[in-house]
């Protein structure tokens, strides 16, 4: 349980961090339920999120933690320096972290520089206030699809292990792109993402772990 946010405001303020337009519509269309929530002009890059909480007095912000950074994509390390500098400089400000970033251990790192919530994007977007209701009375909200990868780090998507499969079986990327019916681009965006996800530094590594942990079972079915 995170310091209640208190006393409650009449109104709620809420900041969209998020540098895509479509998700502040998808937030809006939930936020204007509720006659007390007052949605503030949408932040399109990380280091403009601190300056606009000031400005705008926020109560909540709902952050897209891997925005555009004026330094590049910014590293896990790097955002939970972020999220701690906000958590230290306004511990009364509630931070909801609607992402696409499904990787259970940036998820347990955004919770020790202390969010409140966390929300997949892919999710029910009605997620969104029941996230903002816990918050507000000082609650932690972890939506279903992130407690579940918190619970069950391993739990990969079809097309995740069927990529490791092939990987495993020695396919090159190009291969494997054609496989899976994608593009070289994405095959390597989805194998970068995992190694994040399971903090190994190459391809070799990541098929070891993979394999330690049970997920390439059914090898010789696969491709």
């Amino acid at each position: 349980m995170t310091t209640p946010l208190i006393p409650r405001p009449k109104h709620i303020r809420v900041l969209p961090a998020d540098d895509h337009p479509m998700m502040t519509a998808v937030l809006r269309s939930e936020m204007i339920k509720r006659p007390n929530i007052i949605l503030l002009p949408q932040v399109f890059s990380l280091e403009d999120v601190l300056p606009a909480i000031e400005r705008e007095r926020a109560d909540v912000v709902f952050l897209d933690a891997h925005m555009p950074h004026s330094v590049g994509e910014p590293s896990d390390s790097h955002i939970a320096s972020i999220l701690i500098d906000l958590t230290t400089s306004h511990p009364l400000l509630g931070i909801i972290v609607l992402t696409g970033y499904d990787n259970p251990i940036f998820f347990k790192h955004a919770l020790q520089a202390g969010v409140h919530g966390i929300i997949l994007k892919t999710e029910d977007p009605a997620l969104c206030l029941a996230a903002l209701d816990r918050v507000m009375v000082g609650n932690t909200y972890l939506s279903p699809a992130a407690q579940a990868m918190i619970d069950n780090p391993n739990n990969l998507t079809d097309l995740q292990i069927d990529l490791l499969r092939l990987m495993a079986q020695g396919h090159s990327t190009n291969k494997i792109a054609q496989q899976m019916n994608t593009s070289s681009s994405n095959v390597r965006q989805i194998q970068c993402r995992l190694r994040e996800r399971f903090q190994v530094a190459t391809n070799e590594q990541l098929i070891a772990v993979a394999s330690q942990a049970n997920i390439l079972y059914g090898l010789n079915s696969a491709g």
